[in-house]
């Protein structure tokens, strides 16, 4: 069983899609929930982020757990490196494309 701790910008959504898709080809390993942090954008974005990532996967069975908005040491700004959303802006047209 695996539990994915992330901050969601678009390097970890193709790497949560990876991982979604090998738990079919292994049958073996199975996510049994997500928790979502600050990094690359606010956990409010993170959160949609990681919905956004689950319904493209058809995998709304997996529970999101939000985390710290915040450093825990206080020290962490968030860069928005991919975009204020943390998915460069682009999810909608990327998930339209997807689907």
């Amino acid at each position: 069983m695996i539990i994915i701790d992330t901050d969601a910008g678009s390097d970890d959504g193709v790497a949560i899609l990876n991982f979604l898709g090998a738990e079919v080809w292994t049958g073996g390993v199975k996510t049994i929930f997500i928790t979502t942090v600050f990094g690359n954008t606010d956990v409010d974005n993170v959160g949609k982020n990681v919905l956004k990532i689950l319904k493209t996967a058809n995998r709304l069975d997996i529970p999101i757990y939000k985390g710290l908005n915040n450093s825990i040491l206080g020290t962490s700004v968030m860069d928005k490196y991919f975009g204020e959303d943390g998915f460069g802006n682009e999810i909608i047209y990327l998930i339209n494309i997807i689907i």
